[in-house]
């Protein structure tokens, strides 16, 4: 059986770039035409990308290129404007605990949302009943796990061709968007979490 799932706009791949530099190694400075070479896109798809970013301060103009003055704004823009509805996520009921079904996850598979907060951190937070991933192929995990009736508690979305760039653990923002995207109890547990973890690193 053949699914179809959309994956992030060009947008929102230089987007998450921004803040994955930004949030993660410290680099707020970039460029245009360095942006435009790293992904492949035309120096208009870049501007375009960056419009909005600048109008809400964001993202500046400077003499050396470009420079991310307050990533936080730009992630909660990010995280206001994504739709994961728009992903259509494949969804899958295992009936297996959490922990088998990352196990059980082809070693390509990269995990987000609460799923990628224990891995990444110490999971302080609380317990979860859905592993989200990103992974072009569903049926190759569907191979691997029971499929059975009921509420889903595998969501597999479609990777970026940049995706796996970051690791095999979504990036801070990255897993932040999707944690806000993501309605139920448990997301918003976790980002409030990472809202504390994303204060005192912006103090830092």
């Amino acid at each position: 059986m053949k699914y179809t799932l959309h994956m992030l706009s060009k947008t929102e791949i230089i987007w998450r770039h921004l803040l994955v530099e930004a949030l993660e190694n410290q680099n707020r400075r970039s460029s245009i035409t360095e942006l435009s070479q790293r992904f492949g896109f035309a120096i208009s798809t870049v501007h375009r990308s960056l419009v909005v970013p600048r109008e809400i301060g964001a993202v500046d103009t400077v003499r050396s290129g470009l420079v991310t003055r307050d990533p936080i704004r730009l992630l909660l823009h990010w995280a206001g404007t994504r739709r994961l509805v728009h992903d259509r996520p494949f969804k899958i009921r295992t009936g297996l605990p959490v922990v088998e079904i990352q196990k059980r996850l082809p070693v390509e598979a990269v995990v987000t949302g609460a799923a990628a907060y224990a891995r990444r951190y110490r999971n302080d937070v609380a317990d979860y009943s859905t592993v989200y991933c990103y992974h072009s192929v569903p049926n190759a995990i569907l191979a691997r796990v029971p499929n059975k009736l009921g509420k889903p508690d595998l969501v597999v979305l479609a990777p970026d061709p940049f995706l796996a760039d970051y690791g095999r653990i979504a990036s801070v923002p990255q897993m932040y968007v999707d944690l806000f995207v993501t309605a139920g109890w448990q997301s918003q547990r976790f980002l409030h979490r990472m809202n504390e973890r994303l204060e005192v690193a912006s103090a830092a």
